[in-house]
């Protein structure tokens, strides 16, 4: 991590630790801290100011473990985050890492709002396979992904998908009288 990120503290009875990274923001990892990296350290979602100059919305589709939607929240014209995981032991630790940073957002006017449920064309109950302990690591039933057909720790359940046309036709009605640019972040299983 080159110096940039701080170690906090270890959670007790876990593999997780905290870290404080240069943007002040406080994030669990585990031993798959992959994303973490590609978030924070190799900043895959820096975009141009272009983008991000005028007050925004963030909606994070496949929020994993909040990380993208925490990063974004450092910028000073993000204004509200709606974020949307399926798997229901990755959005918990999503869940964990938004309430670490729970002042943090509250200081800087931030409302994020967090779904445990997917986007899809229409309401829908998927079966996610998934291998234990890797939430990146998952693929909807149908579409094939090798990492997790091969693998033993393979374990499937089900999630809601929720119709894209009305969960953003209520969330953009929430947000339509601020003036918001919109800014869409998609990495889920099947894009």
């Amino acid at each position: 991590l080159q110096g940039k990120k701080k170690y906090v503290r270890k959670i007790p009875k876990t593999e997780k630790v905290i870290l404080k990274t240069t943007e002040n923001i406080y994030v669990a990892i585990d031993n798959y801290w992959a994303i973490f990296h590609e978030v924070f350290c190799a900043k895959i979602y820096e975009l141009e100011d272009k983008y991000t100059n005028k007050p925004f919305a963030l909606f994070d589709l496949g929020m994993n473990r909040a990380y993208t939607s925490l990063y974004f929240s450092t910028l000073d014209n993000c204004k509200v985050i709606y974020g949307y995981e399926p798997h229901p032991e990755t959005f918990a630790f999503a869940k964990y890492n938004i309430s670490l940073n729970k002042e943090y957002l509250e200081s800087k006017g931030i409302k994020v709002n967090i779904f445990n449920y997917g986007i899809g064309d229409k309401d829908a109950t998927l079966q996610l396979r998934s291998i234990s302990g890797r939430d990146g690591v998952s693929t909807i039933e149908g579409l094939h992904n090798s990492a997790v057909a091969e693998n033993s720790k393979t374990q499937s359940i089900d999630v809601k998908i929720c119709g894209v046309s009305n969960e953003f036709e209520k969330r953009f009605a929430e947000i339509n009288d601020l003036g918001l640019r919109k800014i869409l972040k998609i990495d889920v299983e099947g894009a």
